[in-house]
């Protein structure tokens, strides 16, 4: 018996000698990122067949996508951690009073009489040039009104102002139900699990981080994954001053919850901020919050000089993005990378009609891979 047990701790601390982890944005915002349908299937046949240890996925918003990969991957991830999907809806009923969004100055006359002739990318352009100074009085006015009207962005107009002005309905301050997105897979058990909430300064998405602990190497290491608000080419409604100021005090809340005197950690996800490298083209993306997590963590993923987020993606093509950025990450405090790569960067074939197919890349996003050994 005392050899068995023995043969037991040798294999299982040969398995995990090396731990591999990822971190992958899957871009399935249906509504908002092409092909989100067609491509959910490739991305499920895609993580199945991954060799990371542990993997944190985001944009996974819909709850029976996330319920795919609780039923698809639980024999290859032994722990799956993600909340329940819940909505936080305005405060009072109806959301909006009627002379807030209609007449002389206001955002939804200016919207129709500017921009209903208009769709998709010159609609949002449309939109910051000629409405956002009524959006902004809106803002002022009733900040949750203005918040659950941008979260209603992408679906039907007529459908969405009726919920706004309904006397008997509270509108959802977030899109996509209020779902965070994230997913944490792990092959080794995930203990003392613990949700980190930003949702008191989000806007538009659930902003949330997932924290767990795992044992390597004899040493409990915290791992965190996460989601943080991007700057979106959209008016700006939340609390803080703009899309980077959100992103910025979403970090500081961050660490507050990360950083543990002789903690290992790894903290990963996509953070829609990145430094800029004229010589790899890489585009600035809120740096001075990339600047921040600089300061408390090592970012081996930096030294790839990669895009994760780029003009030579298909799915970005399609929306004319110029965009070369290196937004996803995986920061480790008292770990060293022994391997850094891009993963997720190759392209799939997808059904778009009955018997049609179109190549495309597998997420607007492509996913970094590292081994800690």
């Amino acid at each position: 018996m005392k050899h068995l047990i023995l043969l037991t701790l040798l294999i299982s601390s040969s398995v995990y000698s090396k731990l591999t982890v990822e971190t992958f944005n899957v871009g399935l915002a249906k509504g908002f990122v092409d092909l989100s349908v067609e491509r959910e299937p490739e991305v499920l046949k895609a993580i199945k067949s991954s060799q990371a240890d542990i993997l944190c996925l985001q944009e996974a918003w819909d709850i029976s996508l996330r319920k795919k990969i609780q039923k698809e991957l639980s024999d290859t991830y032994s722990d799956i951690y993600l909340t329940n999907v819940y909505q936080t809806t305005t405060s009072s009923r109806p959301s909006c009073g009627v002379k807030q969004l209609f007449g002389k100055g206001k955002f939804v006359t200016c919207m129709q009489k500017q921009c209903g002739d208009v769709e998709g990318d010159d609609f949002t352009d449309c939109i910051l040039t000629k409405c956002d100074g009524a959006l902004q009085t809106l803002r002022e006015e009733n900040r949750e009104c203005g918040s659950a009207l941008m979260a209603k962005v992408g679906k039907n107009q007529i459908v969405s102002i009726l919920h706004l002005i309904n006397p008997f309905y509270r509108a959802g301050l977030y899109a996509y139900r209020g779902s965070n997105g994230l997913v944490l897979l792990s092959k080794l058990p995930l203990k003392n699990k613990k949700l980190i909430d930003f949702s008191d300064i989000s806007t538009l998405n659930r902003r949330q981080a997932l924290q767990a602990t795992v044992e390597y190497q004899g040493e409990d290491v915290q791992v965190t994954c996460t989601h943080l608000a991007a700057d979106l080419n959209v008016p700006y409604t939340g609390v803080s001053r703009n899309w980077a100021d959100e992103n910025y005090n979403q970090i500081i809340r961050l660490l507050d919850e990360t950083l543990v005197e002789d903690q290992k950690s790894i903290v990963l996800g996509d953070f829609n901020c990145g430094h800029e490298d004229t010589e790899a083209g890489l585009d600035a993306e809120l740096a001075q919050s990339c600047e921040l997590l600089d300061q408390y963590f090592a970012d081996p993923v930096r030294e790839t000089k990669e895009c994760t987020y780029c003009e030579e993606n298909s799915i970005n093509q399609a929306d004319n993005s110029k965009t070369n950025s290196l937004i996803d990450h995986i920061y480790l405090k008292g770990l060293k990378a022994s391997s850094v790569k891009r993963v997720y960067d190759e392209k799939v074939e997808v059904e778009v009609q009955k018997g049609v197919k179109l190549e495309t890349h597998i997420s607007d996003h492509f996913g970094m891979q590292i081994t800690i050994d």
